[in-house]
């Protein structure tokens, strides 16, 4: 359990939990964590209660039996398909995003409760919503509105916080926001709804993998401890860098431009404030794939990856905590399932299935 260590770079020795006793004892914490949190159901069981599994069967269809992994996301566009994937899809925009009156309460109580919990900071930054989605003919056109951060608070990371008085929708409440929404939108049977039909804020998430090739040869993937306070995924490994995209005033004048450009635009101060790394250190950002978070509501969530231009021995020592949603430094792995062994996100476990399994093949290790 106790592990001495000799640090030859820093020229010291240091004390500590041996690695695995550490996790262990982590996701003994998590376990209790969840227990206690009352904003998201994260299973996949819950997923499918309200959403079905249609939208589940990419994972079903390409994962080994025994892979268990937790992914309760949707599947929409597969950029490994792609045969040149420049174009990841075309911005237009539809003005601003109004809260439903009938959340304004429930909104105005859970940014209040996560402030008090140290959960999310007092800055209600704008964030580019998907309004609606047209992807007819394997191409993408997202049409964007103007949301802020706690729209996001109050919908889609608080959907299944009860509501002791419920929400009154057709003469009768929903217990929650996630069965308000759907009931909103008139869907009877569970599936996903439509962004255009969705009423929740539906801010776009953008999670990037890093990755770095040793001295050897060896290419080794990052993972990052969530603490407690993360609002959300909370005391789980995760990717290194997940981020809610920014609305920069100049957004509007990229109409008709890819939404790469937005993302790309926003890129290097995420990077440099979630992993305290500069972002020219990597290369080229690729795009996996656009899902939809069903935890979430089915947030809009793009999945792309970087690798760095230096060696792993320099990166490694130049990411560091940062903020309150990160604890520890990074742990690295030498294969795409190691990422998740033991409490991945959901998240993470998107990533590790997009990156074990191709189109029409089964998984590969």
């Amino acid at each position: 359990m106790i592990q001495v260590k000799w640090q030859p770079l820093k020229g010291e020795w240091s004390i500590g939990l041996s690695e695995r006793f550490e996790t262990l004892l982590l996701a003994g914490v998590a376990k209790l964590l969840r227990r206690r949190d009352p904003y998201l159901n994260y299973s996949v069981a819950h997923a499918v209660e309200y959403y079905g599994e249609d939208c589940l069967r990419w994972v079903k269809h390409h994962l080994m039996q025994s892979l268990d992994l937790p992914v309760p996301y949707e599947l929409i566009h597969d950029y490994r398909t792609d045969a040149v994937p420049s174009r990841w899809g075309t911005v237009a925009f539809s003005g601003t995003y109004e809260l439903p009156p009938v959340l304004l309460e429930h909104r105005q109580r859970m940014v209040a409760r996560m402030l008090r919990e140290k959960r999310i900071s007092d800055r209600n930054s704008p964030c580019p919503r998907v309004a609606d989605l047209d992807n007819r003919d394997g191409s993408l056109t997202f049409s964007l509105q103007k949301s802020r951060y706690y729209d996001q608070v109050g919908t889609n990371l608080t959907l299944d916080y009860p509501i002791p008085d419920g929400l009154p929708h057709g003469g009768g409440s929903a217990r929650t926001v996630r069965e308000w929404d759907l009931r909103q939108c008139g869907i009877t049977v569970p599936r996903p709804p439509s962004f255009q039909a969705s009423r929740l804020a539906n801010t776009i998430g953008v999670a990037v993998a890093l990755s770095a090739t040793d001295e050897r040869g060896q290419v080794h993937y990052l993972k990052r401890w969530r603490t407690p306070r993360a609002p959300v995924y909370p005391a789980t490994w995760h990717l290194p860098v997940s981020f809610a995209l920014r609305w920069e005033d100049s957004i509007e004048s990229r109409a008709g431009y890819d939404i790469s450009d937005v993302i790309k635009f926003d890129l290097p101060d995420e990077v440099r404030a979630e992993a305290s790394v500069s972002h020219d250190d990597f290369g080229p950002l690729i795009p996996l794939a656009f899902c939809r978070d069903l935890p979430r509501g089915g947030k809009p969530q793009f999945f792309c990856e970087m690798h760095s231009r230096l060696p792993y021995e320099q990166l490694i020592g130049r990411v560091k905590d940062q903020g309150r949603e990160y604890k520890r430094q990074p742990r690295a792995e030498t294969g795409y399932a190691n990422l998740a062994v033991l409490r991945p996100s959901a998240e993470l476990a998107c990533y590790v299935a997009l990156k074990l399994t191709q189109p029409g093949s089964v998984a590969r290790a």
